[in-house]
């Protein structure tokens, strides 16, 4: 944080440029805080983007050179709100569709705090995020610990945020037990005894993606590109937002 610091317990000081200070509570847990479905407001259009990184290198003749620093993507995910409903008579658990997407916003300070995304709450799709029987890898006798991966749009991508780190993992199609048999971390399948030479490990889990929110910059910092988040009222209790750009972190 910019002119703070964070003491072990957790509480943070603000210091203004005028010598002024103040106290910052952190929520607890915010990065496992998942991202609000907020139903009958999106529109159609989602757009997810994979994004790698590459290094090119082009030499005097034209010939190029590449370099991919990435083996797995990021993603960028862009939703779009029409309809917001911001009417206080009609408040679900004590917020508005509109209140509920800002206080979501609000309370990771825009980009400063990660939090969990799940892409079928938004696609209404549970194939976008319920896994079953992937392979993961085959046993060699000496490897114990193996990622969780799944397909996205195709593309095989980690995945270091099954749901509350769980999944049902079986060897040669057995199901092993979670906690005796194997833990896992950060989507990390470590087993116990490692499994047995060309055994296949399966795995099935509810995928979760972690995200922030793409950008927290003003308009008045980014010329004509509109912040991340903006509200617009286009008719009394009813806003709109026309983009919401989220991107993936890994760990």
């Amino acid at each position: 944080m910019d002119n703070g610091f964070l003491l072990e317990d957790g509480v943070s000081f603000f210091l203004e440029e005028d010598g002024t200070s103040f106290l910052l509570q952190e929520p607890p847990l915010p990065e496992n805080m998942l991202f609000p479905a907020i139903p009958s407001s999106l529109a159609w259009d989602l757009t997810i983007a994979p994004l790698f990184d590459t290094l090119v290198q082009e030499s005097v003749s034209g010939r190029e050179v590449t370099n991919a620093l990435q083996l797995f993507p990021r993603w960028e995910i862009v939703l779009k709100y029409v309809i917001l409903r911001n009417d206080p008579n009609g408040r679900v658990n004590g917020m508005t569709a509109l209140e509920t997407l800002a206080n979501f916003y609000g309370s990771h300070y825009g980009a400063g705090i990660s939090f969990l995304f799940n892409l079928s709450n938004i696609t209404k799709r549970s194939v976008d995020s319920v896994i079953t029987d992937q392979v993961i890898g085959t046993g060699d006798g000496s490897t114990r610990a193996f990622q969780l991966v799944r397909p996205v749009l195709g593309i095989l991508d980690i995945c270091q945020e099954p749901q509350n780190q769980q999944a049902t993992v079986k060897v040669n199609g057995v199901t092993k037990t979670q906690g005796t048999d194997y833990t896992i971390s950060k989507g990390v399948v470590t087993f116990g005894a490692a499994p047995a030479l060309t055994i296949p490990i399966t795995a099935s889990f509810t995928a979760l993606w972690r995200c922030r929110f793409h950008t927290n910059e003003s308009q008045s910092k980014r010329g004509q590109t509109p912040a991340d988040v903006t509200f617009r009222q286009f008719y009394p209790n009813l806003f709109d937002c026309q983009s919401v750009s989220l991107i993936t972190v890994k760990q």
